[in-house]
């Protein structure tokens, strides 16, 4: 990249110098250093980007994207916008259009995140492949591993994540996916949202910016199906391949067959055959072999604080802290239930962005405990407190507002023969909870 790529990306004046070469595009201050650097500053809740730039100066870095106009240096370059953060799109979207390869887009309501691995492990067996790493999967995180191609990639698998109307749009329009995925529609951020209807037209954004000849991939067992298929209509794709329960024939917990192939693996819960589905689906669409994604199966792991199976002694952890929602607190805890001959223990912190049908929700789930063989449940949060308020028969039910306190009582329990699920939204803080339970 040069600098004149930069400016015509952003549809920027161009100038003299403007050949100089740009290798790296920073928006953290901390890695920003060298002359070849772009540093954008980008404005956040609780930091602005450009008060590091005279810092950035210092470090060497003698290209800026800036909002409004700045003060500039002879030796330095300052592209002004009126938002960096789009900005930052913008030149991610012109980076992308350089290669000609397949994109393939993920979203939905739970089990992204792990659906993205599984359709990067699958498309391996084929390509090479650029994947969402971590949670870089909004507006900063999106163009952050667009900017990791190169020329050996041959496919890219990009998780994109939403809260509100227009993001998936906008990270659309960033990635252009020649495929595009939509495991389900659940009701999660309902507090900003006025039904469940409207986040399945927010989850199908992701349609919004692709080619006619892209495809869209819809999970046909979702009661919001046909809204997913009218609104990428209505956005121009043409193609669209579905993927069902009904595909399958169940062997046995963690065995099935697919396509007359047999699949093994040590994911839990009903729920994580549909993740492999959606991924078999997308890998068959790209010519990968079904023989092949199931030799890759078998050496598959969750990834971090996302149903991780965890023996301690004649106990078990189920870690399923990164994030919660009513259909994801549901699934997992029919996995629990499934738990013969352990004491079952339910730990529950409080699912957020609720809104106002937060309670109503969470006594939901306390209704679904009464109907499972679960003998415990512990709740931490003041919304999870209602879990225990809905449950009628008898069990033990403790509530705790301490998180010292909660630590203590699993460790007791754990010492004997207990499966243990911890389960709840991030910012509940859960990760801290398991890595003290097991550092016991």
């Amino acid at each position: 990249m040069t600098l004149r790529w930069i400016a015509e990306a952003l549809s920027a004046k161009t100038a003299a110098g403007d050949e100089r070469a740009v290798t790296r595009i920073s928006t953290d201050s901390r890695d920003a250093t060298g002359g070849d650097t772009l540093f954008i500053a980008l404005r956040g809740e609780h930091f602005d980007g450009h008060d590091f730039i005279p810092d950035v100066y210092k470090a060497g870095v003698r290209s800026f994207v800036v909002e409004g106009a700045y003060r500039s240096r002879d030796d330095a370059r300052y592209f002004s916008v009126e938002n960096t953060l789009a900005a930052y799109g913008a030149i991610a979207r012109s980076y992308r259009e350089r290669f000609a390869i397949p994109v393939i887009a993920i979203t939905g309501s739970c089990g992204k995140t792990t659906t993205k691995e599984l359709i990067a492990l699958f498309l391996a067996t084929k390509y090479h492949v650029l994947k969402t790493e971590g949670n870089f999967n909004n507006e900063i995180g999106v163009p952050k591993t667009l900017f990791g191609l190169d020329g050996s990639h041959t496919s890219a698998v990009i998780e994109m994540g939403m809260n509100h109307a227009g993001e998936l749009a906008r990270l659309s329009g960033i990635a252009r996916p020649t495929t595009a995925l939509v495991t389900n529609v659940e009701p999660v951020h309902l507090e900003y949202f006025d039904s469940v209807e409207a986040i399945a037209r927010a989850k199908a954004e992701i349609f919004s910016s692709m080619s006619t000849d892209a495809r869209a991939v819809i999970n046909a067992d979702s009661p919001f199906a046909d809204i997913l298929r009218s609104e990428a209509r209505r956005y121009g794709v043409q193609s669209m391949i579905e993927f069902s329960h009904k595909e399958v024939e169940v062997i046995e917990a963690g065995r099935f067959r697919w396509n007359s192939v047999e699949f093994r693996h040590t994911l839990p819960g009903s729920f994580s055959r549909m993740n492999i589905i959606a991924a078999l689906t997308v890998a068959r669409m790209h010519g990968v072999h079904a023989d092949a994604c199931a030799q890759a199966l078998t050496s598959f792991t969750t990834v971090k604080d996302r149903m991780q199976v965890v023996p301690i002694g004649a106990s078990v952890i189920i870690n399923d802290t990164y994030n919660s929602n009513p259909a994801a607190l549901n699934a997992m805890l029919d996995e629990l239930a499934s738990y013969d001959g352990y004491e079952r223990i339910a730990v529950i912190g409080d699912m957020k962005e609720l809104g106002e049908q937060s309670r109503t929700l969470h006594e939901a789930a306390g209704r679904h405990i009464d109907s499972l063989p679960i003998e415990t449940v512990f709740t931490f949060g003041d919304e999870a407190a209602n879990i225990i308020g809905a449950i009628t028969r008898d069990m033990e039910k403790r509530h705790f507002t301490d998180r010292d306190s909660l630590v203590n009582a699993i460790r007791a329990r754990v010492s004997g023969k207990a499966a243990v699920l911890l389960k709840a939204s991030h910012s509940m803080g859960f990760s801290s909870v398991y890595g003290s339970v097991i550092a016991r």
